[in-house]
């Protein structure tokens, strides 16, 4: 059987973590919850199936012949294959839950990442038609910027003096929900498709690849032409918070009727142009968007030094002809400045979005191949409780003590319309109110990075518990390097 935790544990668990009261992180949860489209309810806690798989668009089973299956079940010790459940709250963005995978499957944010829908649900949204593709940029998908140094990729901070573990708890536990991508940004993403469409029908070059058609005639095959376009064309935004993007597997959604969904989606985006049109002709966006171009350029700048200085401290040295530490150090503080300065722009212009799918698959480290399926399986709802508190004419305290006290009064239903019982209301309620996931069930040991995929991981496993004992050791010394242990860790610990 899987190891499996019942849900009141979690809150012994709670009681002894670290994590202190935050007011702030719990009015901005309750700001998630409130922001709610007409008619639609969003899901305060969202369980997840986090499931390895072996191929990148369809996630099929980990399974692929009979030998792998038996290595795995006798040294990895999965049965049924290498999964995670969670529950998280529903206001957790991508770009967080990048480092709660990591956590849970035994990486370490070494190498690039990304999230996308499965190949069937990308193509029904976008109907082969670049038009409709652009259409979703900055709603669902990010116009692609490759790099390893991409302003994607700015939360890639490590080297505090933290353990690997704890860095990426700080990424996937509150405080790090809020995202800070230049790319993410809807107007961004308006003025790449409008800087691409220009260079496609006027630019002498692009005439010459596409044979002077327009933008709107192009299909998603003639982006191939452009194959670092072409490549990252489903990526999604990492801003996106998991409970406006996924449906309940099991649930009724009206979203599963695609010409519902897509005729939603650009009632949305119509709403948001009747809105800020006028604002886009006005220039006003231009204005905002001069700090976000600084922004990128210098996170992008920041993240190449840092790289070198790792690597190789004293040829940096030379090359800038002084202490290259300082020179970062006045970076860091110039992206913290551009940051706020930058945060309206990137984070309260952005379209609302619905649920499109029951399912997302998350790609890492593209030479090994590791992907992950994730599947939405159950959805949790507050029951809404009447509160006539007068909380502008009372002092913190007072509005504190209202707060814990309405706060025992919460009760959560299922998708089904389902009253859950006490002990599982009072998980979800630490869920919602401490904003941190809960790994309430674990099949298989974890992996690593630079094992070679599910491939090499197998390897692996075989070479450590084989007839070579001097090679055993050594693959055990070096996967212990990876932060590899080899023990089954309870759920209630993964996280």
């Amino acid at each position: 059987m899987s190891n499996t935790i019942y849900l009141d544990d979690y809150k012994k668990e709670k009681v002894e973590s670290d994590k202190a009261f935050d007011f702030e992180s719990m009015m901005s949860e309750w700001d998630y919850l409130d922001d709610l489209e007409p008619g639609f309810e969003r899901p305060a806690v969202m369980r997840l199936h986090l499931e390895l798989a072996t191929e990148w668009d369809d996630g099929v089973s980990l399974w692929w012949d009979e030998e792998s299956e038996r290595v795995l079940h006798k040294y990895g010790k999965a049965k049924e294959g290498i999964t995670r459940d969670v529950l998280v709250p529903g206001g957790m963005s991508l770009h967080a839950m990048h480092y709660m995978i990591n956590r849970l499957f035994g990486w370490q944010n070494s190498h690039l990442h990304d999230f996308t829908l499965r190949e069937e649900d990308f193509d029904a949204l976008v109907e082969n038609k670049v038009s409709k593709w652009t259409e979703l940029c900055g709603v669902l998908f990010r116009f692609p910027e490759p790099g390893e140094f991409s302003d994607k990729y700015w939360g890639g901070d490590y080297g505090n003096g933290l353990s690997v573990k704890s860095w990426l708890r700080r990424k996937y536990a509150d405080v790090e929900w809020d995202t800070f991508s230049v790319g993410d940004a809807y107007p961004d993403n308006l003025r790449k498709v409008e800087e691409f469409r220009e260079w496609i029908e006027d630019d002498e070059r692009g005439k010459q690849i596409f044979n002077g058609a327009k933008m709107k005639s192009l299909t998603m095959e003639d982006l191939e032409k452009i194959p670092e376009i072409h490549a990252e064309a489903d990526h999604l935004l990492e801003r996106l918070p998991i409970g406006y993007l996924l449906y309940a597997q099991n649930g009724q959604s009206e979203y599963r009727d695609i010409r519902r969904l897509k005729g939603d989606l650009l009632d949305i985006l119509n709403s948001y142009h009747e809105v800020y049109d006028d604002d886009y002709e006005a220039g006003y966006f231009d204005e905002l968007a001069v700090n976000a171009d600084e922004l990128r350029t210098v996170r992008e700048t920041y993240s190449s030094m840092e790289k070198m200085n790792y690597y190789d401290p004293r040829y940096l040295r030379e090359q800038v002809g002084r202490n290259p530490e300082r020179i970062l150090m006045s970076q860091l503080g110039r992206i913290v400045e551009l940051e706020d300065a930058c945060y309206d722009y990137i984070n309260e212009f952005n379209p609302a979005i619905i649920p499109v799918s029951d399912t997302l698959m998350y790609h890492y480290d593209y030479g090994d191949g590791w992907a992950v399926k994730i599947t939405c399986t159950d959805g949790y709802y507050i029951d809404e409780i009447y509160d006539d508190f007068d909380y502008d004419n009372c002092d913190f305290n007072t509005m504190m003590e209202h707060i814990m006290e309405i706060d025992k009064e919460y009760t959560f239903r299922d998708i089904y319309g389902n009253r859950l019982p006490e002990d599982m209301c009072d998980t979800l309620d630490e869920v919602v109110m401490c904003r941190t996931p809960l790994c309430i069930e674990v099949d298989g040991l974890s992996v690593m990075d630079d094992v070679g995929g599910v491939v090499g991981y197998v390897s692996f496993l075989e070479t450590i518990h084989g007839d070579d004992p001097e090679e055993a050791r050594e693959m055990r010394e070096w996967a212990r390097m990876q932060g590899w242990t080899g023990r089954k860790s309870k759920p209630e610990n993964m996280l």
